[in-house]
């Protein structure tokens, strides 16, 4: 007896949807490479630092951040994430001509799709950014492959995270155009996370290490604060050791 076709898409159905349910991920308790424990996450920070610019004229800037970054997983592990940098460089210095020099302005936009898991991220996509720190005008590009983000472990335990490209903090955070790869070591019993690692920009030309810290955030207040987190780099310019550069960030999360 041939069933109908009634009944044979309705069994098609029901195999598709125990087949979705079988091979979708386990919720994870964070999104994207750190966090608190939550699909979804919305940071906010301000940076300060001192970041070295490479090249034939070797600069030394006085700059500070604003950023802003949100993190959201959907079912089935689909993963999307943006933000939006503005940098303003206070005070710069020319090592070439032996002068300093007016500040400047940049902004970085990066956005990435991709996949989360339980142990597991990936996600890539475009950047659209904006840089003043070659000369009296600003200059705006967009990256089609401007960011790409890694995620190997789980949050809650060791993990392994790479960057390449934009990545958010970018001025306080090692420099655009780069890679950053961190160990994230096992949550700990009061809930905080620890973060370190390195990173080398290739746009200016610096490498050094990075680390980050993030408490759980204990205190009620207006809004629905998570955790609070800082961030702190230190490096130097390739073949100019002696340049040193120094940057730090500060990130409420919700």
């Amino acid at each position: 007896m041939t069933a109908s076709p009634t009944r044979s898409a309705r069994a098609a159905t029901l195999a598709l949807a125990i087949a979705l349910m079988t091979i979708a991920p386990r919720p994870v308790r964070a999104v994207g490479l750190e966090g608190d424990a939550s699909p979804r996450r919305i940071a906010v920070g301000l940076g300060v630092g001192w970041d070295n610019v490479g090249g034939v004229g070797h600069q030394g800037q006085l700059t500070s951040e604003l950023w802003a970054q949100v993190e959201h997983r959907w079912r089935y592990g689909v993963a999307l994430a943006g933000g939006l940098a503005l940098r303003r460089d206070l005070y710069g210095y020319d090592f070439a001509l032996s002068r300093g020099r007016g500040g400047s302005f940049g902004a970085t936009m990066p956005l990435s799709v991709g996949f989360d898991g339980r142990r597991f991220h990936l996600s890539i996509g475009p950047a659209l950014t904006m840089e003043g720190r070659h000369g009296d005008r600003s200059e705006m590009a967009l990256l089609p492959i401007g960011t790409l983000r890694l995620r190997v472990g789980s949050q809650d335990g060791w993990n392994v995270g790479v960057t390449l490209l934009e990545d958010l903090p970018v001025a306080t955070g090692g420099g655009p155009i780069g890679a950053r790869a961190s160990l994230g070591l096992p949550r700990l019993r009061d809930g905080r996370r620890v973060r370190v690692g390195a990173y080398l920009s290739g746009a200016e030309w610096t490498a050094g290490l990075s680390a980050s810290h993030e408490w759980p955030w204990p205190i009620p207040c207006w809004a629905p604060m998570t955790a609070f987190r800082i961030g702190l780099i230190v490096g130097s310019g390739l073949g100019r050791f002696g340049r040193i550069e120094l940057g730090t960030t500060a990130a409420i999360v919700y």
